[in-house]
């Protein structure tokens, strides 16, 4: 007769074993492609498997809305520069392989553990409902974050109109690095302040992320 509390020990130890296993062979199959095949000779390189780390943290912080963020970002980057070439240049394979190895691992250990019941509250309350009706904290139109950058920025706030103002009336020269940096950063402002407003659910803290750009350009003015 079979000891239930055996085989709840394999139920949970066997899909962990598989998990393991795979992201094992993953990380062996990316070593030896990085080393041998193709092996990682720029800065930009390295620069770019940070983004691609940092994005997977992201995912396991936010969920698929931390991709679709910086996705986001870059799209209209590469839509408003025409800079289509660059996507031969980000790593993307190894990139998508990096994010998904930091962020997978805990996904499929949740769909182990609840399955249907898991993926139903995360992807469809936690995801779509939060974004397109609202599910709890707080609502409120465009202008909810501005008292509470007011105080989180102060006194700097105070710059940061004429700076979004200088970013946008003055065209950017995306010839030079500069000119590319400023664009990205205003990017980074402009789309991210969009996304967050236009959520129906709000809590002051989800503005965190675009902090970073604004202060970026209130130093740039």
């Amino acid at each position: 007769r079979a000891n239930p509390r055996l085989a709840g020990g394999l139920r949970i130890w066997q899909p962990g074993l598989v998990l393991g296993g795979g992201m094992t062979l993953a990380l062996a199959g990316f070593a030896l492609w990085s080393l041998l095949l193709r092996p990682t000779r720029t800065r930009g390189q390295v620069w770019m498997y940070w983004f691609y780390f940092l994005i997977g943290v992201s995912v396991l912080g936010k969920g698929p809305p931390g991709l679709g963020l910086a996705g986001a970002i870059c799209l209209f980057y590469l839509i408003l520069t025409g800079r289509w070439r660059l996507l031969g240049k980000v790593e993307l394979a190894r990139g998508v392989l990096i994010t998904a190895m930091v962020a997978v691992p805990w996904h499929l250990a949740m769909w182990f553990k609840d399955g249907r019941a898991w993926a139903r509250e995360y992807f469809i309350y936690h995801m779509l409902e939060r974004v397109a009706e609202g599910v709890h904290g707080d609502r409120g139109t465009f202008d909810y974050y501005s008292s509470i950058l007011g105080v989180g920025m102060w006194p700097w706030i105070a710059l940061l109109p004429a700076a979004l103002v200088a970013i946008v009336a003055r065209r950017q020269d995306t010839a030079t690095r500069q000119g590319q940096v400023r664009l990205l950063v205003g990017i980074w402002a402009i789309v991210g302040t969009t996304l967050f407003a236009i959520t129906k659910t709000k809590f002051h803290h989800y503005i965190l992320p675009v902090v970073p750009a604004f202060a970026i350009l209130i130093a740039f003015w």
